[in-house]
């Protein structure tokens, strides 16, 4: 599975100066049970070292808060947070190879999400509604699985 993943990252990734990094990054990841479904990440830092001429096998702060930013323009805020995860774990496999890697401080994006929180009456509600529940049979009839009766017990 991984090894097609490798097949379907773009030419312009044969250029990067980090491309036998980012392989190996990959397969570590393999080998530690992570999928390969965020590709589209490393591409956009491949991109976006590119489209700045990076040419040196390093990660300054300037190019990562620089992807991070440009990235930030088309992404939502829990997308972002996934950039900001690579670039942590991507720099930290670049600083344990013996490269210069800056890594960002990990941080929420997602501000809009509000939590909301029972009250007593409410939650008085629910468990009376699960206390007073009627259970019944289910009968499902052959072959057809758009026709379920429940009769009571």
């Amino acid at each position: 599975m991984l090894f097609v993943s490798f097949c379907q990252l773009p030419a312009k990734l044969t250029t990067l100066v980090l491309k036998d990094e980012i392989l190996r990054f990959f397969k570590v990841r393999a080998a530690q049970g992570f999928g390969d479904k965020n590709v589209y990440i490393i591409q956009s830092l491949d991109r976006y070292l590119v489209d700045h001429n990076v040419r040196e096998k390093e990660l300054s702060p300037i190019v990562v808060d620089g992807w991070l930013s440009e990235s930030s323009q088309s992404v939502c805020a829990s997308t972002l947070e996934h950039y900001v995860s690579y670039a942590i774990g991507f720099g930290k496999f670049l600083n344990s190879l013996v490269y210069s890697a800056f890594i960002p401080e990990y941080q929420s994006y997602a501000e809009s999400y509000i939590p909301y929180v029972f009250s007593s009456d409410e939650i008085v509600a629910i468990f009376d509604a699960a206390d007073n529940m009627e259970f019944g049979t289910v009968t499902t009839h052959h072959r057809c699985c758009h026709f379920i009766s429940v009769t009571p017990s």
